[in-house]
């Protein structure tokens, strides 16, 4: 995230979206957010963060009808100032609404987070992927951090498991584990490689689940106008 970047280029995006004709609603929540980003400079870390700050302010919630579109507006600046890209009128899948807990690890867990980023960008992974697994592998070191333990070496093999099941059932899923053995993994070549690896090598298996799909095997009668029968059958691959 750079504002001072924003502020110098976001004529650039005004201009495109009254040249591509765009809506007079949507230019003026583009110009909104762009307004609320300056004004309050330096009181966030990233663009979830403004977002949040941003709807409990205004007293939005997901289902009010201006949530959408105000996430849509931000999305747009995002991809503009990170991203060089400008609006297709296709929602790119973002990830906004949500703090990443990244700000609030300690800097010996912070530098995992900015070990991997260092080498996730040396690969062709995309930015939403790259995004998740941040996401993920943060809020994993900071619940070690709010388990107590506040160097690598601290992190037990209670408090891993604890993480993914709640004693009696699993409360995250493999794709999850998936997003935090990446961070961890992309520790490699760094001074934190080794005990990144051990954690790593300490997360429970955790079976890829199996979804259901539904067959339909429909049987359908009509007497005038009238379906008098459907049945519909669904078998457990």
């Amino acid at each position: 995230m750079d504002i001072q970047k924003l502020r110098r280029e976001h004529p650039k995006l005004l201009k495109y979206l009254v040249e591509k004709r765009y809506s007079e609603g949507y230019i003026r929540r583009i110009e909104k957010m762009l307004k609320l980003l300056f004004d309050n400079e330096g009181n966030y870390n990233n663009y979830e963060e403004f977002f949040q700050r941003f709807v409990f302010s205004e007293g939005l919630q997901s289902s009010d009808k201006l949530h959408k579109p105000t996430r849509i507006a931000l999305r747009a600046i995002y991809a503009f100032e990170e991203l060089g890209r400008y609006p297709d009128r296709i929602v790119h899948g973002i990830p906004l609404g949500r703090i990443c807990k990244y700000s609030k690890l300690l800097p010996q867990f912070q530098i995992v987070i900015d070990n991997y980023q260092v080498n996730a960008m040396k690969t062709s992974k995309c930015s939403n992927t790259i995004h998740s697994e941040v996401a993920n592998g943060s809020a994993f070191l900071f619940a070690m951090q709010e388990n107590g333990a506040i160097t690598l070496s601290g992190i037990l093999n209670v408090h891993i498991r604890t993480f993914f099941f709640d004693g009696a059932r699993m409360v995250r899923g493999q794709s999850y584990k998936s997003n935090i053995e990446a961070v961890l993994k992309g520790n490699t070549g760094f001074d934190t490689w080794e005990e990144c690896k051990r954690i790593a090598d300490a997360l429970p298996p955790i079976r890829k689940s199996r979804r259901n799909y539904p067959y339909l095997n429909t049987i359908c009668g009509k007497n005038s106008n009238i379906l008098i029968m459907c049945h519909f059958e669904i078998r457990l691959l």
